[in-house]
């Protein structure tokens, strides 16, 4: 194992001993940034001067199956170290990048990645400070661990999370208790927090929890989004704000612009390419280009008919899908989103996965420049939304509806859409829009919302619109098997809240709400907050305190209860 110590104060000439250390990364001893295996390298805290580091723009790295270690010594603020390339890069099967308590600044080239960990190389990213760069993580093979962590005015992504078109795409990442800011340069770039497609297999269980993310509108698309590939994932105890399109958005589960229904599996296996690469061989043509985790309709083959799902590496081999499916099937890898805090979004939350719970989550402030408070589409099925607040306001004047469905896929048999049950629905005076907005009349009755509350500092007769067709609340109720028969279509005023949508002394929506039931065991029940939920329950992502004890909640730091780490459904 190679030890060395760099110190931006020290003197030149060193040996890179802890006597007498290194100055400058031009001292270690690498190849175009390449290490001997097992590198630790201790950087000096408390230095006034900055490390640099250039490897002309490959970045350091162990070798395949190697690790790299870098680590601060001595007491004092981080270490600075100043790449004029890329950072640190871990390349190859089994290959490790363990980095933590230093501070990676780029120093002004364009367009390269603070930390890079790929081609089945792992990353452990702890305590650190990147600044400056176009992309400040990008992972997503081997174990990733990036936590406690404060991400600095990225221009593109703040944390990527893909794999290559040969490489298997990594399970259970965490990413936790990261401060996440984007550039003020007013260019838009992509999103903060992004778990992207590519790779091998389907990324599931990952932890994405108690992060801060300031996506800087317009400078950021949504503030955390997830692709088709990552499923079972946990989102939780995030405060995310100002993105420039959803605060929470999921990728479609078929690919854009291709087809997607076939007569006969044969064809569904000829008609697809995969990123135009599989291993090293290049594809003609990327018009049929697919990822992992979208999936194909088999409609005229007999015992062959369903859904596909593609969770191999290459598509024109059967093994490498998992089929034929019915719907049900896609309701075993269920995303859950809780007790999160979006706010000042362009729209709210976006669910295009089966059996996506969102449970306690405060989605407020959205101005509805790009899209609604809530958006179910056509894969959005056996959906469970409990205890929210979602509240449109700021921003320009819309006549958006609140809750958008989408009509379901034709494929699916009848089932349920969503169940929208305990959850605020509130709209500022200049979003005049229904509060329903539901595409096709053939999801009624699937779409199960009671014990509800919807809130307008004017109730127009135009409660939702279906197919097209404008409907009063009374003739919503009717029209959708029934529902509502316990939820609350009043003012705002009337609704006896605060502006941020807790509950006062005396408002109807206390005990107005009904007992948890069917969600998954590892939601704890309580609010927003962290507070137990009460019984009976109370309507909205609040529970409702005294005055007392809602100054000792606001006078102490956010909560969070937590039940044992678990993944979804076990």
């Amino acid at each position: 194992m190679d030890e060395f110590w760099l110190d931006g104060d020290a003197a030149g000439g060193g040996d890179g001993s802890q006597l007498t250390p290194f100055n400058s990364g031009a001292q270690l001893p690498h190849t175009n940034g390449l290490f001997a295996d097992d590198t630790t390298l201790h950087f000096k805290a408390g230095a006034t001067a900055a490390v640099a580091m250039n490897t002309g723009g490959a970045g350091f790295r162990p070798p395949s199956g190697g690790s790299l270690i870098v680590r601060a010594y001595g007491g004092g603020a981080r270490p600075v170290l100043t790449f004029t390339g890329r950072g640190f890069v871990a390349d190859g099967v089994g290959s490790l990048l363990d980095v933590q308590d230093v501070e990676l600044a780029d120093a002004g080239a364009a367009d390269l990645t603070a930390i890079t960990s790929i081609s089945g190389g792992g990353l452990t990213l702890a305590r650190c400070k990147l600044s400056g760069w176009f992309v400040q993580i990008k992972a997503g093979t081997g174990a990733v661990l990036i936590e406690d962590n404060e991400l600095w005015h990225y221009a593109w992504n703040g944390v990527k999370i893909d794999a290559e078109a040969a490489y298997a795409l990594c399970t259970n990442g965490i990413i936790r208790r990261n401060t996440i800011t984007a550039a003020t340069d007013d260019v838009a770039g992509q999103d903060p927090i992004v778990l992207h497609d590519g790779g091998i297999g389907l990324g599931t269980g990952w932890i994405v929890e108690d992060n801060e993310v300031h996506a800087g509108n317009p400078e950021s698309e949504s503030g955390v989004d997830f692709q088709q590939q990552f499923r079972g994932v946990i989102v939780r105890g995030n405060r995310v704000y100002g993105a420039s399109q959803w605060g929470f958005a999921q990728g479609s589960l078929f690919k854009g612009g291709v087809t997607r229904v076939m007569n006969t599996r044969s064809a569904m296996l000829a008609y697809y390419n995969r990123e135009k690469y599989i291993g090293n061989a290049v594809l003609p043509g990327d018009a049929n280009v697919i990822h992992g985790g979208h999936c194909c309709w088999v409609t005229s083959d007999g015992a062959n008919n369903g859904l596909y799902q593609l969770t191999g590496s290459d598509p024109r081999e059967l093994a490498a899908w998992t089929g034929p499916m019915v719907a049900a099937d896609l309701l075993s890898l269920k995303t859950l989103v809780y007790q999160n805090v979006l706010e000042g979004h362009a729209a709210g939350i976006q669910i295009q996965h089966p059996g996506t719970e969102i449970v306690a989550n405060d989605v407020r402030g959205v101005t509805m420049v790009y899209g609604q408070t809530l958006k179910l589409y056509d894969m959005a099925y056996g959906v469970k939304i409990w205890d929210n607040e979602f509240e449109a306001s700021g921003g320009a004047a819309s006549t958006r509806a609140l809750v958008r469905v989408d009509a379901l896929e034709s494929r699916i048999a009848a089932t349920t859409r969503a169940t929208i049950k305990n959850t605020k629905f509130r709209a500022a005076s200049n979003k005049t829009g229904a509060v329903f907005d539901i595409a096709a009349a053939a999801d009624l009755s699937y779409l199960v919302t009671d014990h509800d509350a919807y809130l307008r500092p004017t109730l127009g007769s135009t409660f939702a619109t279906i197919a097209g067709a404008a409907k009063t609340f009374a003739e919503f109720k009717a029209a959708n098997g029934g529902s509502d028969a316990n939820s609350q279509h009043i003012t705002t005023a009337a609704a006896l809240i605060d502006s941020t949508g807790h509950l006062l002394d005396g408002s109807p929506l206390i005990g107005a709400g009904t007992t948890r039931s069917g969600l998954d065991g590892s939601i704890p029940a309580v609010d927003v907050e962290g507070n137990a939920v009460s019984s009976p329950a109370d309507i909205g992502g609040y529970r409702y305190l005294s005055s007392a004890a809602a100054a000792a909640v606001a006078a102490t730091p956010r909560r969070k209860r937590r039940a044992p780490r678990s993944a979804p459904g076990s």
